[in-house]
């Protein structure tokens, strides 16, 4: 009844969606509460909260117990606006046809129709994220060859992911689909890249990626280094850390080093603990607990996240 329901919303709103609205329903899709006072956001995301606590309870059979006294107050976040330091965007039609538009999908493809909205208006995303992102769109759209929207529809461009760090240094990464193309076509169109970007961003540190799979590891598609430097240098609670294009890192560092302090002092951890961190990712907890415990041990499936 409820993924009924959610389908229904879904498709009355791409039904409706226009060039006039589609960057409030992408709004009210990334960010929901975007039209809120801050107060009135953390009071609607704490009782939420509340609501999915008193959900578990039931289902254990605890009733008795109190959602309220089991959870803390929302900490306020530092940033609260443009706080993402990586965003991936996707390319597919946009509300005004345009095949090659840049951005978000509004819509889904099981109600059977999605449009791309660019992230001009989005409150979390960088500016210079979303010039990047313009920069690529215009890019392709001046490119003779097809946007991939599926693996075997002959089409050549795909996504861009795009980092950045607090010092202003930026990372884009292309991803193409290869099946279709040779490799003397696909080196044509990273000199193409390498040309246009460094024209219009010559600091930027740029890669690309020729995946022939929904998604692909590195060692399924090697990332080629095209131009800039070729990593990120990220700081985080006095610590650097290296990023490279498939790094795992988190999205919002000010939030996330709020969150390893509470997770340090609910942790309690003595000289003699020894951390166990579960996909580890590029390590920031393991690194940031290890003066306070006795040893840390990292696990992480994908070798490319470290």
């Amino acid at each position: 009844m409820k993924s009924r329901r959610i389908r229904e919303k879904q498709q009355n709103m791409i039904n409706n969606i226009n060039e006039n609205n589609q960057y409030e329903l992408l709004s009210g899709m990334v960010t929901p509460y975007w039209a809120l006072p801050y107060e009135e956001e953390l009071e609607a995301k704490q009782n939420k909260c509340e609501e999915v606590i008193k959900h578990v309870l039931d289902k254990l059979f605890l009733k008795n117990k109190d959602p309220k006294k089991m959870l803390d107050y929302i900490i306020p976040a530092p940033v609260r606006d443009a706080y993402r330091n990586k965003d991936e965007f996707s390319v597919w039609p946009g509300v005004d046809g345009n095949p090659k538009t840049v951005g978000f999908f509004v819509g889904s493809p099981a109600v059977g129709k999605v449009v791309c909205v660019p992230p001009t208006y989005l409150k979390c995303i960088r500016e210079s994220h979303k010039k990047i992102a313009k920069i690529y769109e215009d890019f392709i759209r001046a490119s003779p060859l097809s946007v991939s929207y599926q693996l075997y529809d002959g089409g050549f461009w795909r996504n861009i992911v795009i980092r950045s760090n607090d010092a202003g240094d930026h990372m884009a990464s292309v991803i193409t689909n290869p099946r279709d193309f040779t490799s003397e076509q696909i080196e044509e169109q990273e000199r193409l890249l390498r040309e246009y970007f460094s024209q219009q961003l010559p600091y930027l540190s740029l890669f690309h990626q020729s995946c022939p799979h929904v998604k692909c590891t590195r060692d399924q598609a090697p990332i080629h280094h095209l131009s800039g430097q070729s990593y990120l240098i990220e700081s985080m609670s006095g610590l650097d850390f290296r990023i490279s294009p498939d790094s795992f890192f988190q999205l919002n560092k000010p939030a996330a080093e709020i969150l390893f302090e509470q997770v340090m002092a609910l942790a309690g951890s003595k000289h003699y603990t020894t951390l166990l961190d579960l996909y580890c990712g590029t390590g920031a907890m393991s690194l940031l607990f290890s003066p306070k415990v006795r040893g840390c041990v990292g696990v992480e499936l994908g070798q490319a996240a470290i």
